[in-house]
């Protein structure tokens, strides 16, 4: 039995498309960025996890950068500032607190942290390119 159990954590693991889970980097695989702990950038991959976008329904997913699919990913980064970019468009860049509206508030977001030394993440994040 323990090698059937071997077999299905495998097959969960590559269908779930982490990028190393194997040596702890659970993050999971996407064509419109996943980040990198060790270069601090965000990398394409040739595969998007089925994993992204597929979290709790009721989960908070307004850490997650722009796209984000107005849902939460599922795993270790889901509902943060490194969860894996989505397929899909939903939502603005430019809607720093994700509530739907692009407005003053938003540039508030980017005027606090303007010309501070290191700008937090979401921010410095979100405003890159995405291709």
């Amino acid at each position: 039995m323990g090698m059937v159990r071997l077999n299905l954590i495998i097959c969960a693991l590559v269908a779930f498309l982490f990028l190393d889970a194997t040596n702890g980097d659970f993050h999971l695989r996407s064509e419109t960025g996943r980040w990198d702990f060790n270069t601090q950038t965000w990398l394409y991959d040739d595969a998007t996890s089925p994993c992204i976008d597929a979290g709790d329904p009721t989960s908070d997913w307004t850490s997650e950068l722009w796209p984000h699919g107005k849902r939460i990913n599922m795993g270790a980064y889901g509902g943060t500032q490194e969860a894996s970019m989505s397929l899909s468009d939903l939502g603005s860049r430019a809607d720093f607190n994700c509530d739907a509206k692009v407005n003053s508030e938003d540039l508030f977001t980017i005027a606090e942290s303007w010309l501070t030394e290191k700008p937090p993440l979401r921010l410095k994040i979100s405003i890159m390119t995405v291709s």
